[in-house]
C-alpha cells in the first residue's frame, strides 16, 4: 500500500512530523519500494532464483539472482554443485554427495540397469547387468539321463536343431523343433533324427548345421574314429519330413581322423577332420556330380601345419568367407585360418590370414570355438578366458585386425569363450563352467565397431550340480539358444531367450 504522507494522519492538515520512514515496510511517497528494511540487498536468499528487492534508501527496486542447487556454484548450504544434472559423477541433483553403488536406484558407470534394488531375476540382476528372462525351455520327448542333449544347438528361423549324442548302448539324435506361426513363443518337437546305419557312440548329433531347409548332423566318432556327415533336407519325403538327401565321407578316410565338424551356406558344406594329420577341412558343393549330388570340391590345409594342430576343430562359414579354428597351434596357443572363396582362381578357397592373439599364452585353446558373420569373426579362447573379435578389413583389406577382446566380468573366469555365437551385430558368449552364464555384447554399442555389454544370461532357478549352462550357443534375428547338456545328471536342456541386438 502506497500512503500519502499527512492524509488522514495530520501532516498536511494539522503540521504534524512527516510520517515517511524507509525501512518500515511500508512505502510511502515519496518512497518508491520499502521492503523492511535499510540494507540494500545484492542477491536473492539460497533456493530463490530470482526476486524483487529495494534499495536502502527506498528509492530504487532491485532485480536480483540468488544461488541455488544446479547453478554450477558451491554454497555454503551445499556438499557440491557441479551443475551438470549428472548423478553418477559422485554429485546428486540436490547438491550431496553420493557415492555410486549397484542397487541405488541411479545407473552409473558400467551398469547396464540399475532398478533400486539387490534382487536377481527381475530384469537387472545384482550386478546391475541386463539379464534376460527365459521364453521358454526345450527337452525331448524321450529324455533320459546321461544322454548329453544340447551337446550344440543351431537356429535357422522357425526352426531349431538340438543334438544329443546318446550313449554306450543308445545311439545319438539330433532333434528338430519347429515354432508355431500362430504363437511364435511355442516351439514344438517334429521330430527325432537317427542315422539308419548309426550306432552307438558314433557322435551322431555332435555338431550341427542348419541353412535354410538344409541340415549337416556330424557323427565324428563312426567306423572307428573316422567320422561320417549326413546330410537332410526339410521336404525331402514331404513337408517338414527331414529326409536323408547323402551321407557323406571323407575321399582319403583313415582312422582316427575325426571327420564331422560341420558347417552350410545354402550350396556349400563344410566339414573338419581335425586329427587327419594336422587337420583337414573338407568343401563340398552342391550338384557337383550330378543334380543334388553333394560332390568334395576341395580340401583345406593350413599353410604351415603340423602333426597335431587340430585344423578343423571348429569351422564357420558366412558368405564367401570361411573361418576354420586349429586349437592346439604352437602349444595349444591356437589359432583361426580365413579362407575365401574363388581366392586363386575360380572355384578355389584360397586362404586369406591366420589369426592368433596378440596375447596369446599356452594351453589358451584359441580357435575352439569359431563363429563369421558377415566381416566379422569371433574366436573363443576358453582358457584364457577371453573371446577375441576380428573385422575383415581392420588393418588394411583382408588384414583381419583385431577388434577387440572380450572379457569376463570380474570374478567370472570360469572357461568364457568355451562357445561364441555371432549374427549381424551380436555377439554371444557362453561361460558353462564357472559362472554358467552366457553374455550378449552388441556392435558399436558405446562406440564404433566397439562390442558393448549388453547383458547376460543364466539358468532360469540358478545353478546347481552338474549343469553346464552354455555349453552350446546360437542366436538369429534376436532369440538366443544356449544348451546346458548337463543339467539333471546329464539328461540336458535348452533354454530360450529373446536378446535385442542393441539395447
Amino acid at each position: 500500500m502506497v500512503v500519502l504522507a499527512g492524509c488522514g494522519g495530520g501532516a498536511l492538515g494539522g503540521g504534524s512530523a512527516d510520517l515517511t520512514v524507509c525501512g518500515d515496510g511500508e512505502v510511502v511517497l515519496p518512497e518508491l519500494c520499502d521492503d523492511g528494511n535499510d540494507v540494500t540487498e545484492v542477491a536473492c536468499e539460497y533456493g530463490v532464483a530470482h526476486c524483487r528487492a529495494c534499495s536502502a534508501a527506498c528509492d530504487r527496486e532491485l532485480e536480483l539472482e540468488g544461488p541455488v542447487c544446479g547453478d554450477g556454484v558451491k554454497d555454503a548450504a551445499e556438499a557440491c554443485d557441479d551443475g551438470d544434472g549428472d548423478a553418477c559423477d559422485g554429485c546428486l541433483d540436490d547438491c550431496t554427495l553420493h557415492v555410486n553403488v549397484c542397487g541405488d536406484g541411479a545407473r552409473c558407470g558400467a551398469e547396464l540397469c540399475d532398478d533400486g534394488n539387490d534382487v536377481n531375476g527381475d530384469g537387472c540382476s545384482v550386478g546391475c547387468d541386463h539379464q534376460f528372462e527365459s521364453i521358454g525351455r526345450l527337452v525331448p520327448a524321450d529324455r533320459a539321463a546321461e544322454q548329453f542333449f544340447g551337446v550344440d544347438v543351431q537356429i535357422d528361423g522357425d526352426v531349431i536343431v538340438v543334438g544329443k549324442i546318446g550313449t554306450t548302448t543308445e545311439p545319438g539324435s539330433a532333434y528338430v523343433f519347429t515354432r508355431d506361426p500362430a504363437d511364435p513363443g511355442r516351439w514344438s518337437e517334429t521330430l527325432r533324427l537317427r542315422a539308419s546305419d548309426g550306432g552307438a557312440e558314433d557322435g551322431f548329433g555332435g555338431s550341427l548345421a542348419l541353412s535354410g531347409t538344409l541340415l549337416a548332423v556330424g557323427a565324428h566318432a563312426q567306423g572307428g574314429n573316422r567320422g561320417a556327415v549326413y546330410l537332410y533336407d526339410r521336404n525331402r519325403g514331404g513337408a517338414n519330413r527331414w529326409g536323408l538327401v547323402k551321407k557323406i565321407v571323407a575321399s582319403d578316410a583313415a582312422a582316427g581322423d575325426f571327420f564331422g565338424t560341420v558347417d552350410l551356406a545354402p550350396n556349400t558344406l563344410v566339414v573338419g577332420a581335425q586329427d587327419h594329420g594336422a587337420g583337414a577341412v573338407y568343401v563340398y558343393k552342391r550338384n557337383a556330380g550330378g543334380t543334388d549330388n553333394w560332390g568334395e570340391a576341395k580340401i583345406l590345409r593350413a599353410a604351415d601345419g603340423v602333426t597335431g594342430d587340430r585344423f578343423g576343430v571348429s569351422v564357420s562359414l558366412s558368405g564367401a568367407l570361411l573361418a576354420v579354428g586349429a586349437s592346439s597351434v604352437n602349444q595349444a596357443r591356437g589359432a583361426a585360418y580365413v579362407f575365401g572363396r574363388d581366392t586363386g582362381g575360380a572355384g578355389q578357397w584360397g586362404q586369406l590370414k591366420k589369426v592368433t592373439a596378440a596375447d596369446g599364452a599356452p594351453f589358451d585353446n584359441f580357435g575352439l570355438p569359431v563363429s563369421l558373420s558377415g566381416d566379422v569373426l569371433v574366436v573363443g579362447a576358453s582358457l584364457a578366458p577371453r573371446a577375441y573379435v576380428y573385422a575383415q578389413n581392420q588393418g588394411g583389406t583382408n588384414a583381419w585386425g583385431q577388434l577387440t577382446a572380450l572379457d569376463p566380468p570380474a570374478g567370472e573366469a570360469g572357461e568364457f569363450g568355451g562357445a561364441v555365437a555371432a549374427a549381424g551385430p551380436l555377439v554371444l558368449v557362453g561361460d558353462p563352467v564357472a559362472a554358467k552364464r552366457t553374455h550378449a555384447f552388441s556392435r558399436n554399442l558405446g562406440g564404433a565397431n566397439h562390442f558393448g555389454a549388453n547383458g547376460y544370461l543364466a539358468r532360469p532357478g540358478g545353478d546347481s550340480v552338474g549343469t553346464l549352462f552354455g555349453y552350446a550357443v546360437a542366436v538369429d534375428h534376436g532369440v538366443a539358444v544356449v544348451a546346458d547338456c548337463g543339467e539333471d545328471n546329464r539328461a540336458g536342456g535348452v533354454y530360450l531367450f529373446e536378446v535385442p541386438e542393441t539395447p
